[in-house]
């Protein structure tokens, strides 16, 4: 079967973890399950690593999926499943944090296309997974979207994950609409002066009225706004743009309070910042002075492939 929604990826290079060695904790308990396919989905974009009797065989780059939003997401990951035959396979999606039904009845659908054994989790459960290799703590997601969870073991308890219309602060999504407000009352002189109006035009290659025209013609699609994140995090990084450092260190201050909720709840765990959000270095600085967190053992996607083991 053709892999139309998905393409062969290098692992994500980082310097807190060798994505082609599984710890010998993952990889003990991968190892008697034959092939395992795990899949971290998301609203920039999904990954996939597909793991061999304990050893990681391939990753894969896949298109933006959320169970609320898009309506082929189990076309897709049973495209993925039936191409390499698994034994079994561990799914995070989001949009199934608060509809657990949906998430159990696209894992009987998918078992019954593939006769794979199939576990299916909110995105953040596998993140978790990957964080903590199933030991107590709290995992602070910041992606294009952002959702704490924690606790010793399953069930987990969460903190907000509401999606964009209600919530996600924090998060790629809520930087780039931050920044965009910020330009917009800088080019309309309704706020204070900043330089985001020339980083963000430049970066979308069209005026700010053209941006925002994109963003209502299309306003299911997050991208538009998360993409603008880096974004703005480089106009902080200036050092001469209090505008867009008051957008980026009130998005790690937003992050840091999820973790502050649940360590209210559940006692003084360790806390670990997962997502692309943290690759900026000046929320992750922030957030862990704030927090003490520390980076996940393994990504979300390997933390899917130890889903499919419970």
């Amino acid at each position: 079967m053709d892999l139309e929604h998905w393409w062969l990826s290098e692992p994500f290079r980082s310097e807190h973890y060798d994505q082609q060695t599984l710890p010998a904790a993952a990889a003990g308990l991968l190892a008697q399950q034959g092939t395992v396919l795990g899949v971290d989905a998301g609203g920039t974009g999904s990954r996939a690593v597909l793991i061999v009797n304990g050893t990681i065989e391939r990753h894969y780059c896949g298109p933006p999926l959320n169970a609320l939003l898009h309506g082929q997401a189990g076309t897709v990951l049973a495209e993925l499943l039936l191409a390499h035959r698994v034994d079994a396979a561990g799914i995070g999606l989001p949009g199934i944090g608060r509809h657990a039904a949906l998430g159990a009845q696209l894992a009987t659908e998918l078992e019954t296309i593939t006769d794979s054994r199939v576990r299916v989790a909110t995105d953040s459960v596998v993140a978790w997974l990957g964080a903590f290799l199933g030991a107590p703590g709290i995992v602070v997601i910041g992606g294009t979207g952002s959702v704490a969870m924690g606790g010793y073991r399953p069930p987990l308890t969460q903190a907000r994950g509401y999606g964009y219309l209600l919530g996600d602060e924090g998060s790629g999504y809520w930087i780039g609409n931050q920044g965009l407000r910020a330009a917009l009352a800088a080019a309309d002189h309704s706020g204070p002066p900043t330089a985001l109006p020339e980083y963000l035009t430049s970066a979308a290659g069209c005026s700010l009225d053209e941006l925002v025209v994109r963003i209502y013609q299309n306003p299911g699609d997050r991208l538009v706004l998360a993409q603008l994140a880096p974004v703005v995090a480089a106009a902080a990084d200036t050092g001469n743009d209090p505008v867009a450092q008051q957008v980026i260190d009130s998005a790690a201050a937003e992050l840091a309070g999820l973790a502050k909720m649940l360590t209210s709840q559940l006692g003084d765990l360790p806390v670990v910042g997962s997502g692309r959000v943290f690759r900026i270095r000046r929320i992750w600085n922030t957030f862990a002075t704030l927090t003490g967190a520390r980076h996940p053992a393994v990504p979300p996607e390997i933390g899917a492939a130890l889903l499919a083991t419970l």
